[in-house]
């Protein structure tokens, strides 16, 4: 206990977090009443007990039902400001978020009104709570990459808050390479290129994301322990993996966090960073992801305070606020 409270009373930042992941029971119940959406389930309990997910598939149908509660810049401004109050109460300063414009489309939601009302709680957060934000623009692995395309040519106005592209979804199947087209795009944009790969893929997925699209950092990567030359790459060029040790228990990536990847990656110096992914799908924010590395792979002080510095090292923030946030947290531990 002493433990979780030190974690807790730390700044800390989150590089991989899903905005539709933290829509907690209550606030999905309260989103489906207010916008008259039938959901499967009427109470927090029938939420949480559909939240024992059998693998990544199982869990994306679960997650799309749950997006269905949100219908217009007001629920997207709510979601946010209850992340962000929960998330500053934990003492996380900063989180990079993935935003998933396909899904809202789908509903005929267009990208302008989501970041019209995630933008207002943003400024909200960041006057109440000090709190920041960068913005990833994510993309489904699992539709055309026309579609992407088109969504990134008719960016407008909306393109100044976003500071990078993201690829997520069901992995396997799609690997990376089926998108370099809107890669370079992206990358010609001048965007900050990040890609889920190694979570249920191989190893030869995070290769071409790393080769074949030129991702500047991945998302989950375990299956590079599988690849020691890649490993050997990853290190020499410092490129970050954010890794989501609830989220890889709850899917059943890793039925065992004491054998998680993330302990050997971080010894073998490899830029590993703890993330919480959907935190409210799979149990824990920041706090308590750091929590079971510490209480299921023995990490000291030494191992937390390493991801955290990792962390702030590469979000997506300007210098000045990494700098203030080194600060804190130096002064912290």
């Amino acid at each position: 206990m002493a433990m979780d409270n030190w974690i807790r009373s730390l700044p800390k930042v989150d590089l991989h977090v899903h905005l539709e992941g933290t829509i907690e029971p209550e606030t999905l119940l309260y989103l489906a009443e207010k916008n008259k959406v039938v959901l499967p389930w009427t109470t927090v309990e029938a939420v949480q007990q559909a939240y024992a997910f059998q693998d990544l598939a199982d869990f994306l149908q679960i997650y799309h039902q749950c997006t269905q509660v949100l219908r217009n810049a007001e629920d997207f401004y709510y979601i946010t400001l209850q992340y962000i109050r929960r998330s500053a109460a934990e003492n996380t300063f900063h989180s990079d978020v993935f935003i998933d414009p396909q899904t809202h489309r789908d509903k005929g939601i267009h990208l302008e009104a989501m970041m019209d009302g995630i933008t207002a709680a943003l400024r909200e957060g960041a006057r109440q709570y000090d709190y920041s934000m960068g913005f990833i623009l994510c993309f489904l692995r699992h539709r055309p990459q026309r579609e992407a395309l088109e969504i990134l040519h008719s960016l407008g106005p909306t393109r100044a808050h976003f500071s990078a592209i993201g690829l997520a979804a069901k992995e396997l199947g799609y690997p990376p390479h089926l998108f370099i087209d809107v890669y370079k795009t992206a990358h010609a944009m001048g965007l900050y290129c990040t890609a889920h790969a190694g979570e249920e893929g191989p190893a030869s997925y995070v290769r071409s994301a790393l080769f074949d699209l030129k991702v500047h950092r991945i998302d989950h990567g375990n299956a590079i322990v599988d690849d020691p030359t890649l490993i050997d790459y990853v290190r020499s060029q410092s490129i970050p993996l954010t890794m989501c040790p609830l989220s890889n228990r709850a899917l059943h990536i890793v039925d065992d966090l004491s054998q998680h990847p993330a302990t050997a990656l971080l010894n073998d110096g490899v830029c590993v960073t703890i993330n919480s992914d959907d935190p409210a799908f799979f149990g824990g924010y920041m706090t308590e992801n750091l929590s079971a590395m510490v209480e299921h792979a023995q990490w000291s002080k030494n191992e937390i305070a390493k991801v955290l510095h990792h962390a702030i090292d590469h979000a997506l923030m300007p210098d000045h606020r990494k700098q203030s946030l080194r600060h804190r947290l130096t002064q912290a531990l």
